[in-house]
């Protein structure tokens, strides 16, 4: 009985090791992506293709005192940078994890980041245009062998209720 409890725990631990070494499927399209803007005028919409859409907001990561120091001979010197130019073509979904760039050159979008915890994003510069004149991008995989798993879990438009506190008086 030791012995089949033995065998049934190593198949157990085998089943398991196959599938941590599986990886998730490669994934590579060519898109069309196309930006809207949200009811929130800051907020925009962007439908990478049938499978992916993206609700993204504006960006602030930086701090609004940025600068850059370098040394001549041994002196420091700071450059200090408009944050408001550096981050305006920068945008996020924090459902999606999406972290993106995104720029409009004469009516043209260019998308380039993340789009969410295994896929990337990027225009393909030697392609034709779209017969609407769209720039084609490149939807792919992020290869990544450190990290083969992604913890946590999607929020999905969760509401969170509570018990009012109750008032004395």
């Amino acid at each position: 009985m030791e012995s089949l409890t033995l065998v049934s725990t190593l198949q157990l631990l085998l089943a398991i090791r196959s599938l941590q070494a599986a990886h998730l499927p490669k994934y590579r399209a060519i898109a069309y992506p196309q930006v809207f803007d949200a009811r929130d005028e800051k907020t925009k919409v962007l439908k990478i293709n049938e499978d992916i859409t993206l609700n993204l907001e504006p960006s602030s990561i930086l701090h609004e005192n940025f600068f850059v120091r370098s040394y001549k001979k041994g002196i420091p010197e700071h450059q200090y940078y408009d944050i408001r130019d550096l981050q305006k073509n920068f945008y996020h979904d924090k459902k999606q994890f999406a972290a993106l760039m995104l720029y409009e050159e004469d009516g043209t979008l260019r998308v380039e980041g993340v789009v969410g915890p295994n896929l990337k994003i990027r225009p393909i510069e030697s392609t034709e245009r779209s017969e609407h004149g769209q720039q084609a991008h490149l939807v792919d995989t992020i290869e990544d062998n450190d990290s083969v798993e992604v913890y946590g879990e999607f929020a999905r438009n969760k509401v969170d209720i509570s018990e009012r506190a109750k008032s004395s008086g």
